[in-house]
C-alpha cells in the first residue's frame, strides 16, 4: 500500500511541477493532498526514495518540517472545493472553492457526466481534501485543480 500511494503522488507531483506549481516536490503534494500526517512519516519516507529515481535515504526531522510547511504553503495556493452540488434549474454543477470563488458547468463539460441524471448529478462528494471530485455511481473522479485549470485555459 505504501508503495503503491508513493507512486501515486509521485505521479501527481509531477504534473505540480510540469503545470507550474513552484516550490512544490512529492513530499509537498503528499501533504496537501491530505495524505500525509504528521504521524504518517512512513510514507513521506518512502516518497522521498521513489521522488524521481532519487537514492533511498532517511529524511531528517527537519527536511519532513519543512516538506509539511511547503505543502500547506502549497495547499493555500490550490483552487480546492470546499461544497459542491447539482443546481437542477441552472443545469450546472456548482462548485465552491477554499479562496471564494465559485465555478459553475455543464454536466456535458465533464466526461461521464453528460448523460447522467439530475439524480445521479446531485450525488457529487468532495474527496481528498477538495482535491476531487467524486460521483460513485457513475465511476467519474474529477480533479478540482484540473477542471479549473482547464476551465479557464486560455
Amino acid at each position: 500500500m505504501v508503495k503503491e500511494n508513493a507512486k501515486a503522488i509521485s505521479a501527481e507531483a509531477d504534473y505540480v511541477e510540469q503545470n507550474g506549481v513552484p516550490g512544490i516536490g512529492v513530499e509537498a503534494a503528499l501533504n496537501a493532498a491530505g495524505i500525509v500526517e504528521h504521524e504518517n512519516e512512513e510514507l513521506l519516507r518512502t516518497l522521498a526514495a521513489t521522488d524521481h529515481d532519487a537514492e533511498t535515504r532517511d529524511l531528517s526531522d527537519s527536511e519532513i518540517d519543512d516538506a509539511l510547511c511547503r505543502g500547506e504553503t502549497a495547499r493555500a495556493a490550490w483552487p480546492l472545493a470546499i461544497a459542491a452540488h447539482y443546481d437542477p434549474v441552472s443545469c450546472r454543477i456548482v462548485v465552491d472553492l477554499a479562496n471564494g470563488s465559485a465555478v459553475a458547468l455543464h454536466p456535458s463539460q465533464v466526461r461521464g457526466l453528460g448523460t447522467a441524471s439530475t439524480q445521479q448529478l446531485e450525488a457529487v462528494e468532495i474527496f481528498e481534501r477538495g482535491f476531487g471530485l467524486r460521483w460513485e455511481d457513475l465511476d467519474v473522479d474529477v480533479s478540482v485543480p484540473g477542471l479549473v485549470a482547464t476551465l479557464f485555459r486560455a
